[in-house]
């Protein structure tokens, strides 16, 4: 019994850690989307690459570069649901990056309607070929 105690001890520490952990995270993620809402400008990004974010799911992280003031920088995103056919045609593509201008190395790619509605742009209608074909 002492065992048993011992380990739900534990493990509702990790559990409190994981949501401590995950709030902090989500906290800096809120400022940073504040913050490219309010000040972003917007330049043209390309896909690098696409591969799936952890073992299971339907997540992915992108990659992209973009150029500022003439000065290459590379950005990882992410993006769920996207068909294995999708991911392949999304390599390559130009999609706007919204970027902060006292620090160019903050970055978001707007690929989805869902990433446009973040920072209240208007998705265009050259895009919408991607929400037709995501999972």
């Amino acid at each position: 019994m002492i065992q048993l105690g011992r380990i739900l001890h534990i493990f509702n520490w990790n559990i409190y850690y994981m949501i401590f952990i995950w709030g902090i995270g989500f906290y800096f993620v809120s400022c940073t989307s504040g913050k490219l809402k309010e000040k972003g400008l917007i330049t043209i990004g390309t896909v690098k690459e696409i591969n799936r974010s952890g073992n299971k799911g339907s997540s992915y992280s992108v990659e992209y570069n973009y150029i500022v003031n003439e000065k290459l920088y590379e950005g990882k995103g992410g993006i769920s649901s996207l068909s294995p056919a999708l991911r392949r045609a999304l390599i390559g593509k130009h999609f706007p990056v919204i970027y902060l201008p006292e620090n160019e190395t903050e970055s978001y790619i707007l690929i989805t309607a869902f990433d446009f509605s973040l920072f209240g742009k208007e998705y265009p209608d050259s895009l919408k070929w991607i929400e037709k074909n995501r999972e």
